[in-house]
């Protein structure tokens, strides 16, 4: 039923064609020899069908609904050699679930929408936990934002020691309903247009900052939680803060040593831009051909 109202919401599948596809998924798994009604215990002999079963019992039974998902079935996404991992091992590490080179958004809505269904289940179905264990992170947060499952997901999982993090480009990107349900919100600067100026004030709550919102520059950015409510902060650039590192090491440095921090690549962003970035934020001073770390009171 979960993944048939995935696919109604990111396809747009009628009543008819919903009601197809979870038709072709009982079929599938009753092929299987897996029960489709009522609680059945795990076992690890149990071998389930994968999503391309469906397909195949979808173009037997409703061509249409078939053809409007076809994608889906002819892509090769969902592999046979690759039915045997569970969730339970994919969320259990860290891993990056690259989505980039799908071509269609529709597809990519609707794995990532089903990456949340199965969040959701997953972790409802797990011991609670007083501390974080993991964290979900989500770019292009847009693509789950409409999810019926991803605001049950923020609200309920963090009692099992789940964090999430969602990013997107606009503010008006967040329901209400779960950007209230997130302990801590970033917004950096959107430019001065005034309805993505109103659209961060409503997501903060910061009447009267206007301003300092419409005025943001670059990595600088409204922090807002419990601790430090709509506080205007700066963030360093991950370049800034490899020679910052460095710096902080030597004490002292050329602009050579600097260069040579681990994991910078000044081909792409000089070494003197980014001494003067540390010089405008008060952390380092270059004088006599060196750059001396300044400590911050």
């Amino acid at each position: 039923a979960g993944v048939s109202s995935v696919l109604k919401r990111t396809y747009g599948l009628g009543t008819q064609q919903q009601a197809a596809v979870k038709n072709a998924i009982v079929a599938t798994f009753t092929a299987a020899g897996i029960p489709t009604t009522g609680s059945t215990p795990f076992n690890n002999d149990l071998r389930f069908p994968d999503f391309s079963n469906v397909g195949d019992s979808l173009q037997h039974d409703n061509a249409a609904a078939y053809n409007r998902l076809d994608p889906l079935f002819t892509l090769g996404l969902f592999r046979s050699k690759f039915r045997a991992q569970s969730f339970h091992g994919l969320v259990n590490r860290a891993a990056v679930l690259d989505l980039s080179q799908i071509p269609s958004d529709e597809i990519k809505n609707t794995l990532a929408q089903l990456v949340v269904l199965s969040s959701h289940a997953y972790y409802n179905a797990q011991p609670h936990s007083g501390t974080i264990r993991q964290f979900l992170v989500f770019d292009e947060g847009h693509r789950v934002l409409t999810s019926d499952y991803m605001l049950r997901l923020v609200r309920e999982c963090r009692a099992y020691g789940v964090g999430t993090i969602l990013s997107s480009q606009y503010p008006t990107d967040f329901p209400g309903d779960i950007s209230a349900s997130m302990a801590t919100k970033i917004v950096h600067g959107n430019g001065r247009d005034a309805d993505r100026v109103k659209g961060i004030v409503q997501l903060l709550g910061c009447e009267g900052k206007e301003g300092d919102i419409a005025n943001l520059e670059r990595f600088q950015a409204f922090v807002d939680n419990r601790h430090y409510p709509h506080m205007i902060l700066r963030t360093m650039n991950y370049p800034l803060h490899l020679v910052w590192t460095k710096l902080r090491e030597l004490g002292n440095a050329t602009r050579d040593e600097l260069s040579r921090a681990g994991g910078l690549d000044t081909s792409k962003l000089p070494i003197g831009n980014l001494v003067r970035q540390l010089e405008r934020l008060g952390l380092a001073e270059e004088r006599g051909g060196r750059v001396f770390l300044l400590e911050r009171h």
